[in-house]
């Protein structure tokens, strides 16, 4: 029975961890302004909004700290279900998972280009249900990693 129990726990952590990348495809930011929404993984390697050939542009910069918060859920079920010491190591990437995804909207970069001139612009940027997603499965998942925690002080 303990050996099912741990085959379920190490399935559900994998999945977690999967969804927690899968997310990135979903939408993370919208301008409030407009119906306009950015995937994570368009806020990840950056994208361009607005082309008006040499006359203007406007793009969001890349941003690797949004793939770290993205990618960190997975590094952290991977320390789970292969090292169950590595439980705490694995909270601490969780809640900072949570932190840099929570934090999304002010690490985005937007600039605009106009007639060669490059400025960059601030953006009173929403977050929209895939963030809101992400950040539930790093919870979800810093729940799961202190339940190895939790029972190995039980049986102490």
């Amino acid at each position: 029975m303990k050996r099912n129990n741990a085959s379920l726990f190490n399935y559900i952590v994998v999945v977690i961890g999967f969804l927690s990348v899968v997310i990135a495809f979903l939408p993370a930011l919208m301008y409030s302004d407009s119906e306009t929404v950015f995937k994570g993984y368009e806020l990840i390697i950056g994208t361009q909004f607005l082309n008006l050939g040499s006359i203007a542009s406007g793009q969001i910069e890349p941003n690797m700290i949004i793939g770290i918060g993205y990618l960190l859920p997975i590094v952290a079920c991977l320390l789970l279900v292969f090292s169950k010491k590595s439980a705490l190591i694995s909270l601490v990437l969780f809640i900072v998972s949570i932190g840099l995804l929570f934090l999304t909207p002010e690490f985005v970069v937007t600039s605009v280009t106009v007639v060669g001139v490059t400025n960059v612009i601030d953006v009173q940027w929403s977050m929209a249900y895939g963030l809101y997603v992400a950040i539930g499965l790093s919870f979800l998942g810093a729940l799961f990693s202190i339940y190895p925690i939790a029972s190995r002080s039980f049986q102490d």
